[in-house]
């Protein structure tokens, strides 16, 4: 799945807890940096 934003957001979001946490908080799928 690819994420909206620059490649640091995706190296720092990788970790799929991480992701569903940003997803949770962000609401839109990406929680911004």
């Amino acid at each position: 799945m690819r994420m909206r934003g620059s490649p640091n957001g995706a190296v720092r979001f990788s970790a799929s807890k991480d992701f569903r946490e940003a997803v949770a908080n962000s609401g839109r799928g990406f929680a911004p940096a």
